[in-house]
């Protein structure tokens, strides 16, 4: 299967075909003459002969045709909360939906409304039981889809993505170096549109300020990259002189959790050393073995458990959880995280509040070889599906053509605004409300776009792009963020935003210059030996991190728990991994 599906359908279909493609209803009417052309918009015709003498019809696939009449589909998706500023509008009721029902006669009634993901996919699974799906449903669990999949509820949507992927969609695509439908492709069938985005590898996050106003130095051949002996250095300053003034200083504030992902835990320090706790990996030989019981695991536990015994580490660690951490950085207890290149924008609103000081600057953790490794976050996390008794399959690589046409910025032009002025002022001008409101909400990244937003800023900066010429949103809130700091007038929204570009342009530059090297590991849907043993196996690593950490047991223990993993189901795990994908 190719990533985007190149081939252009250039084969001539018989009309019995040309029908089979039409819909699970009868829906060849709206596609022989129910789409309207717009010259923005492209589109595929085909032409099929069923003999010399009679010529079936011309059809014409459209990626954002009008239907002749209006299209009601039933839909589902988690809800966000809030309101665009600039208009009044919700997530139900805005410029965006209005732009659908008007412009491509699309109207959505929603059959589930929770704003919560526990909430929703609890909602979901009751639908899936029934067998009553709606017509298109934005689905955040992988083992749901495969459930969907195997339970023969949804539409194979291969000739869809064939006939309707717009050329927003096919450059989305094309601008990963793997497989986009892998995840999503059962049977050689493509069951469902993947949410992609950028594959984002964790930074140390620092506090500027503190180090500035203690006269440390690091990085000093201006790599971007920091070593664990620059990392324990750091945290130890901060420890002895308490810059924040909190009279309980802390280190390194960490969560365990027996989870993949890299902040606020001690995986990021693991990745420097070569492992990758709770992810699957698959060696060469085909071998599949989970980073969390690998030999390179134990060297880290090692030196996580050194820096504990030198006091540097989060007394609580096995106790505190996120929302602990995020209170330390606000109190000036701590100063030091792992997170993603725009972990401020979430995580250090508070601090920034609290402290008008506050700054932050980001590394890339040196492996000890002049490069940063991390384990490549799962960037397809959300899948659009549609029901096997939708009448219209097509309208979801429709709705999904809107959500790629706006973010690559194909919507800014002058006819758009004319004939629907709200949706282009709030949501075309401002891709990042665009964002938040589409009805898919599945945040796709164009594979390029944070590279070409952070060289806009740079060109801007060097006097070779004026302000109005800049393209990416985004890039003019950077730019607007550099010039309040410059004058000195940076709200706390400001200085988030400052260093957001700051973190940004370290982790660009970092993949630029070679120095950051994702490591893309396995990310299978849940075997019937997972759904059996890994709960259990996820304390049972737990507790084994908590204990070597915090200096409970020796490091040495590592080789009793890799014992106790295989033993209680870890082995039979790794055996059924390696039959499916071998």
């Amino acid at each position: 299967m190719s990533k985007k599906m190149k081939q252009s359908l250039a084969f001539i279909l018989s009309a019995a075909m040309m029908m089979s493609l039409a819909a699970c209803g009868d829906n060849s009417a709206e596609e022989t003459s129910g789409q309207s052309k717009t010259a923005e918009q492209s589109s595929t015709s085909v032409q099929a002969s069923a003999s010399s003498e009679s010529v079936v019809p011309e059809v014409t696939y459209e990626p954002l045709g009008k239907y002749d009449e209006l299209v009601t589909i039933t839909f589902a998706n988690m809800l966000r909360d809030g309101t665009v500023d600039e208009n009044g509008d919700t997530v139900t009721d805005n410029a965006i939906l209005d732009y659908l029902k008007d412009a491509m006669n699309i109207e959505i009634e929603r059959e589930i409304e929770a704003t919560d993901q526990k909430d929703y996919t609890t909602a979901l699974s009751l639908a899936i039981t029934a067998g009553e799906i709606p017509d298109v449903t934005v689905v955040y669990d992988y083992d749901q889809l495969v459930e969907m999949a195997e339970a023969d509820l949804i539409y194979d949507l291969t000739d869809i993505v064939e006939n309707y992927a717009g050329e927003a969609s096919n450059a989305l695509w094309d601008g990963y170096d793997f497989d986009v439908f892998a995840k999503t492709t059962f049977d050689g069938k493509i069951m469902a549109l993947p949410r992609i985005s950028n594959e984002a590898g964790t930074l140390v996050w620092i506090r500027q300020d503190w180090m500035d106003t203690l006269g440390i130095s690091v990085d000093e051949d201006g790599d971007m990259l920091i070593t664990r002996e620059e990392l324990e250095m750091v945290a130890s300053e901060f420890v002895e002189k308490d810059p924040g003034n909190s009279g309980n200083p802390i280190g390194i504030a960490l969560v365990c959790n027996s989870g993949n992902t890299s902040s606020y835990n001690i995986n990021p320090v693991c990745g420097s050393f070569g492992a990758y706790p709770w992810s699957w990996i698959q060696k060469e030989d085909g071998s599949i073995v989970n980073g969390v019981t690998t030999p390179e695991m134990k060297e880290a536990l090692a030196w996580w458990s050194d820096i504990n015994a030198k006091g540097l580490v989060d007394p609580q660690y096995g106790i505190t959880k996120t929302d602990d951490i995020k209170a330390m950085f606000v109190n000036g207890q701590t100063g030091i995280t792992f997170g993603a290149r725009n972990l401020c924008n979430w995580f250090f609103n508070e601090t920034y509040t609290a402290d008008e000081n506050a700054r932050f600057v980001t590394y890339g953790l040196d492996n000890g070889t002049g490069k940063a490794t991390y384990r490549a976050q799962d960037s397809q996390t959300r899948y659009v599906v549609v029901s096997k008794d939708c009448e219209y399959p097509e309208v979801a690589m429709k709705l999904y053509n809107l959500v790629t046409e706006v973010q690559s910025g194909a919507f800014d032009n002058e006819e758009i605004a004319q004939a629907y002025p709200d949706f282009y002022e709030v949501y075309i001008k401002n891709t990042g409300n665009f964002t938040t409101y589409e009805p898919l909400n599945i945040a796709v990244t164009f594979g390029d776009a944070v590279t070409t937003r952070v060289n806009e800023v740079k060109a801007w900066q060097a006097g070779k792009l004026a302000k109005e010429d800049v393209t990416d949103s985004t890039a003019l809130k950077y730019i607007g963020a550099i010039e309040t700091m410059e004058a000195g007038t940076a709200t706390p929204a400001e200085r988030v935003r400052y260093d957001e570009y700051l973190g940004t342009k370290t982790w660009v530059e970092l993949l630029d210059s070679g120095t950051f090297e994702l490591q893309y590991l396995l990310n299978p849907a849940t075997t019937e030996e997972i759904a059996l043993y890994y709960a259990d196996l996820k304390t049972l690593g737990e507790e084994m991190q908590i204990k070597i950490v915090t200096g409970e047991e020796s490091v040495d223990y590592f080789d009793t728990f890799v014992e106790e993993w295989n033993k209680r189901g870890g082995q039979e795990i790794v055996d059924g991994l390696e039959d499916f994908y071998n």
